[in-house]
């Protein structure tokens, strides 16, 4: 949301009074009513912004034209946009999720930068983390990484089964609604792109199975996770939520 706002020209103040508003949405019914209904939480999401939101703000100057931009910038916005923008804030890019280009196998280490990374968008403000690209946004696709270590038929299945045993074993299963993972196709190679809501519920905490499930809690900062001390935890939740 602030990093929309930012984009809308959006002062400080105006943006913290829509975010104000966000984080009053009914997150558990809505929830459900995405399980319920088999939708992508974000469009549950989005249809409850076009409706009782606006309705919502109505007695606030421009708020309605404020919301339907936000919406507006979300839908025109498309991966090759994200692509050629770099990483940012919002937006990470990992060339694999589980594959070591350098070692020419899975590593659990390389499966834990994508996961620290979708902790750092739920405790910040969202994000996009695209899988299949280079730092620098060059096409790799993971079909000569990622898919090379399932043995089904079906790899992109394969890889949705293990993203989601990836998700359950470091998060829980609740966190699951906060995400939206789909496939993309650009130059003839497959993308993997993990939207990532920001849970404004409470703090999330990353179980390192590594290191014996100890908790780590990371945000968002500039184009990068960063991992907190208790101390900057306690600060930051202050904040946050």
């Amino acid at each position: 949301m602030t990093e929309l706002g930012q984009q809308l020209n959006l002062d400080s103040s105006t943006i913290s009074k829509i975010e104000k508003g966000y984080r009053r949405f009914p997150i558990d019914k809505l929830k459900l009513l995405s399980e319920i209904l088999k939708t992508p939480y974000q469009k549950v999401v989005k249809e409850f912004i076009q409706t009782d939101l606006i309705q919502q703000y109505s007695g606030f100057p421009n708020y309605e034209n404020i919301l339907k931009e936000i919406i507006q910038k979300v839908e025109e916005t498309t991966i090759e946009d994200y692509i050629n923008a770099g990483e940012t804030k919002n937006v990470e890019f990992k060339s694999s999720l589980r594959y070591c280009l350098r070692n020419l196998k899975a590593e659990k280490h390389i499966e834990h930068s994508s996961i620290k990374n979708i902790c750092a968008f739920l405790n910040s403000t969202g994000g996009k983390l695209i899988i299949g690209l280079s730092d620098n946004g060059e096409i790799l696709g993971i079909e000569n990484s990622d898919f090379t270590t399932f043995r089904e038929v079906d790899k992109k299945d394969a890889f949705l089964k293990h993203f989601d045993n990836l998700i359950a074993k470091y998060f829980g299963n609740d966190v699951s609604l906060n995400l939206n993972v789909e496939f993309n196709t650009i130059e003839s190679k497959t993308i993997c792109e993990v939207d990532v809501m920001a849970n404004n519920n409470g703090p999330i905490f990353l179980r390192n199975p590594e290191k014996n499930n100890i908790e780590e809690f990371y945000i968002r900062r500039n184009a990068s996770a960063i991992a907190l001390t208790m101390d900057e935890f306690y600060k930051y939740s202050k904040e946050r939520w």
